[in-house]
Parts: C-alpha cells; structure tokens; sequence
C-alpha cells in the first residue's frame, strides 16, 4: 500500500469512527501520513499530520507516540528509530472547544538490524579472520575489446549477475591463519627471502590445500559456535566482481595508460597516486617476494591485494576462454571436473599486464609454487 492510500485510510477510518454514537461538530479526525515504514536502525522517519476539523473550531495541539518511548507535540515531527524493532506509531490531537481525536494505524514502522560490513571469525590462539560484505550487483567479466594487454583466455567479455550479497576475505589468507588452523605446512615452510611474517600471505599452496583449509575452517566454526559453515573458495565470478568494485578500468585505480605494462610505474589513472600505491608487482619489489597483506591501498569495495602480492586460487575449472561461461555468480566447473583450476589477481613477480582486474591463469589442482596463496568466501 502507497503512503497516499495509507493516509486516505487512516483519515478515512477515523471519519467513520467519528460518525458512531458521541460524534459531535468541532470533534477533530485524526490521520497522519510516513515518508517510509521500514529500514535499517537507525532509521527516521518524517511524520506529516493529515488531521482535520470543522469549520467552526481548528486543532490547538498534536501528541505524538512513536511507539519506542518517544514523543513530541510538533505538528509535522521526524523521529529516529534507533533499536531495531517494530513500532505503532499513534497520534491524538485536540481542539480549540476541547474534544480530541486518535489516529492508530494498522501499518507498523519496522526498523531492521543493519548488516554488518565485516564480519570476523576467531581462529585458534585468537587469531582473527576478516570478512567484507560485497553487496549484490552486475558487471562485465573479462577484456573489454580493444582493452590494452587483452588476452583471448580472458574474452569474451560477457554479462553476469551477482544476484545477492557475499563476504570475501578482506585479505588473502596470511600465514598466521594458516598455522592455527592446520599447524604446519604441505610443502615447506615460508622462509625470508620469499616473506615470512605473521601477516604475510600463505603461499606454496596448492588448490588441494587451500580446499583442506576450507573444510578446516568450517569445522573449527561448528565446533566454536560462530555461525553456519558455509566457508568456501570464492567463484571466479564473484572474485573479479569483488576485484573490480563497481568499475570498468582496466584496474580498480584506472586503466593506468601513461606508462608501458612490464615494470613501468606512473598514474593511476582514476584514483589518486600510482601504480605502486595500490599493489605489488615487479616493478615495485625489490627485494622480491611476498609483502605483509594490507600494505597496499583497498579497493573501493574495502579489500586488499587484489592485484598483485599473492596469486589466488578460486573455485572454478579453468576454460581457455568465456565462449559458453555462465551468467551467475557459480563456479563454472566441468564433470568431471577438468584438469586444470584458475588463479586470480596476479602475483609480486609479475609484469602489470597479468595483475589486471581481469587477469586470470592456471594450472592443476596438486601444483604450487611460491607465489600461489588464496582467499576465502562465504554466503551471508
């Protein structure tokens, strides 16, 4: 129901309350109009008084009971729901001649809880895992034609549909939160010369090991009571959605034309600084190896690395093109499930060519090296 076919009932309902036994002239018709009746807390919302009288008296004063406590005597209040909750609102008003009238409304004004932007997992040892919320939403997948450093594994660009809200790793799954979960590590330690760190990215990973981790993490929140275990790598879609954060360059920062793609550095393009102030490459990592996550700046969407530092492991089977790719968010995966699986966002020891928005690469489920690390998803 419209608020103006709220307003009409509500001055309509009261008009007829008014015609039963003890109506008398001069008694006012209470009706009130909400510019909104549901949101997220804190939520205002404008109250604008419809009231009515005679001719011969007029309303002298309005008392307004919002229904969480609060009150006010304006004539055309606006009040703020800060509680989640649901909410009658109720209205009397009075006459110059004394009788007053009442407006109660079946609508009820619902104030839902906000959702929250991060969301944090305690690991074992109380080490934490951030989550961002990426809300729901459509974008272009891959090279656009004509892109600068466009590769055929990464066109057609197509249309897909993000069609609700997710959670991705605010940053790629570091090496503390590695060792609390599985405690040591598949195929040789991190070591100096590569990154070695608490906050550095796991790596020396393979797509095998990083799903370990999943099932791992799902457990441990079971066992540990912090919600459903619905942990998972994200779907290629899902990352470069998350990657891109709402824009079309070549890059989260801009498409970055002023200079060449091997090691060069030079504006970003959209956003303000350099290349080198967004992510880690070749042409910024000396001495080579893995940095601590986080260093860089985020993207629009609050994530960081998603470009360069670590290569990461998604879901999907890797196709040599997006000739046939879904529309949707899911993990594009052949059954069987193909050889070989995709890695996203390029690496520290790459040109800046491979650390686009749209980069993607591969290899099979049970190889790593050292820059192969990953992050982590979940649905809400």
């Amino acid at each position: 129901m419209n608020r103006l076919l709220i307003s009409a009932v509500l001055v309509l309902a009261t008009a007829v309350i008014c015609l039963g036994a003890g109506c008398k002239p001069g008694e006012p018709v209470a009706g009130f109009d909400m510019d909104r009746t549901t949101g997220t807390a804190p939520l205002t919302v404008q109250f604008t008084d419809m009231s009515y009288i005679d001719n011969a008296s007029h309303i002298v004063f309005w008392n307004w009971e919002f229904g969480d406590g609060g009150v006010s005597n304006v004539q055309n209040p606006s009040h703020t729901y800060v509680a989640p909750g649901t909410y009658h609102p109720r209205l009397t008003v009075g006459s110059n001649n004394g009788p007053t009238g009442t407006a109660s409304p079946s609508t009820v004004i619902t104030a839902l809880a906000a959702v929250p932007t991060e969301v944090t997992i305690n690991l074992p040892g109380g080490v934490p895992l951030v989550l961002v919320r990426v809300a729901a939403g459509s974008f272009m997948m891959g090279n656009a034609a004509g892109e600068r450093g466009a590769q055929y594994w990464q066109m057609p660009q197509h249309s897909v549909n993000i069609d609700s809200a997710f959670y991705m790793g605010k940053y790629e799954v570091t090496q503390a939160q590695w060792l609390a979960l599985m405690h040591s590590w598949p195929h040789g330690a991190p070591y100096d010369l590569n990154g070695f760190g608490d906050n550095y990215p796991a790596y020396a990973l393979t797509w095998d090991d990083a799903k370990d981790f999943v099932v791992a993490l799902n457990t441990h929140i079971l066992a540990t009571v912090q919600g459903s275990a619905n942990m998972r790598l994200p779907s290629e879609a899902e990352w470069e959605y998350a990657c891109r954060a709402g824009t079309t360059t070549r890059f989260f920062f801009g498409d970055s034309l002023d200079c060449g793609d091997l090691d060069e550095n030079c504006t970003a393009g959209v956003l303000a600084g350099d290349r080198v102030n967004y992510l880690w490459y070749v042409g910024n990592n000396d001495p080579g190896g893995t940095k601590a996550v986080g260093t860089k700046w985020a993207n629009q969407f609050g994530l960081f690395d998603m470009n360069g530092n670590a290569h990461e492991w998604v879901e999907d089977d890797f196709h040599d093109s997006y000739t046939g790719a879904p529309s949707g968010r899911a993990a594009w995966n052949d059954s069987p499930r193909a050889g070989e699986r995709v890695l996203r966002g390029g690496a520290y020891d790459q040109n800046i060519v491979y650390c686009t928005s749209s980069s993607r690469a591969s290899s099979a489920p049970n190889n790593w090296s050292l820059s192969t690390g990953f992050r982590v998803a979940r649905n809400p």
